[in-house]
């Protein structure tokens, strides 16, 4: 669960579950916003091992039709992606992210997009484990 604000300024709670897919062979995951009273399903997504590639790829479906594709780096406690965002309209936009842990219940997810030939930070959240 992460707490943000959502560009009004009123706060948004952000619950990520993740769970095994039967097989065991990929991860499944849902992005749910709340704000106030109300709730919006919001990322499903999947990870796991690609054999073509020999990474692992990660593939999510966000509530407006926007399909993002990443490889995804595990270095000890650091994740990085490389995500391709497809949006609906047929455009693109490359995204550079990061989740780092910070010991077992906290994990922390940061996205940048290119902005004038630099990498501007867009997003942040700081997820903690909720028991």
């Amino acid at each position: 669960m992460a707490e943000n604000q959502a560009p009004d300024g009123s706060p948004v709670i952000t619950e990520v579950v993740f769970d095994w897919a039967s097989h065991k062979k990929l991860i499944t995951y849902s992005i749910i916003r709340k704000y106030g009273a109300k709730t919006v399903p919001t990322i499903e997504g999947m990870c796991g091992w690609h054999p073509g590639k020999k990474q692992l790829v990660l593939w999510e479906m966000d509530n407006h039709g926007n399909l993002t594709e990443a490889m995804l780096i595990v270095n000890g406690n650091k994740q990085s992606y490389e995500e391709l965002l497809y949006q609906a309209d047929g455009s693109t936009l490359p995204i550079r992210a990061q989740g780092i842990r910070e010991g077992e219940d906290v994990f922390i997810f940061k996205a940048s997009i290119p902005k004038e030939g630099e990498w501007v930070e867009v997003f942040r959240a700081d997820y903690k484990r909720v028991k």
